[in-house]
């Protein structure tokens, strides 16, 4: 949890870190008055994980703030990280023998990734294919399942132009050979 830290000021807005004393009691009344979020408790949006026993720890992966105004608390929000996965092989091997070689890199492949994306404090895997062999592939043998709520916005390349290499008309040019 980011206790309480003021991330930014903009526009009559606070983005800030949320913390279990300030924020447990209004997160609880307003899940529990939303019926698409009853299910959730207020640790998920303070960043907690709770064990069986009740008791809280810290999850290192999401990154939870509040937005307030002058009046409080407008929203709360839960950043995740999470690894989309675009796969290529070749088309024309498609025996049984080279799915199931694709099958075995799979299953070994992403286990291997995975501990790594841990590390990264990555939550989840989003599996982007347009094949229905792939995806049974993944449903039944690397534990993926279809979800259908979920609006998908890729995130730019950010970098200061101090980053970039070269001066900026280099990059310009570049990038119209690349296009």
């Amino acid at each position: 949890m980011a206790m309480n830290k003021t991330i930014a000021r903009f526009d009559g807005y606070e983005l800030r870190g949320v913390s279990f004393d300030r924020d447990a009691q209004q997160l609880g009344n307003w899940l529990a008055r939303d019926p698409l979020h009853q299910h959730l408790r207020p640790a998920f949006f303070l960043g907690l994980l709770e064990n069986d026993s009740g008791s809280m720890r810290v999850d290192p992966r999401p990154t939870c703030y509040a937005m307030e105004d002058e009046f409080g608390a407008i929203f709360y929000i839960r950043l995740e990280r999470a690894a989309r996965v675009n796969i290529q092989f070749d088309p024309i091997r498609q025996s049984v023998v080279d799915r199931a070689r694709v099958a075995r890199a799979l299953m070994k492949g992403m286990a291997i990734l995975e501990v790594g994306l841990a590390r990264a404090r990555a939550s989840e895997w989003i599996f982007d294919t347009r094949s229905s062999r792939l995806a049974a592939l993944a449903k039944a043998r690397l534990g993926f399942r279809t979800s259908s709520y979920e609006l998908v916005r890729p995130i730019p390349v950010f970098e200061p132009p101090e980053a970039q290499d070269g001066p900026s008309e280099a990059r310009q040019e570049a990038g119209k050979e690349v296009m």
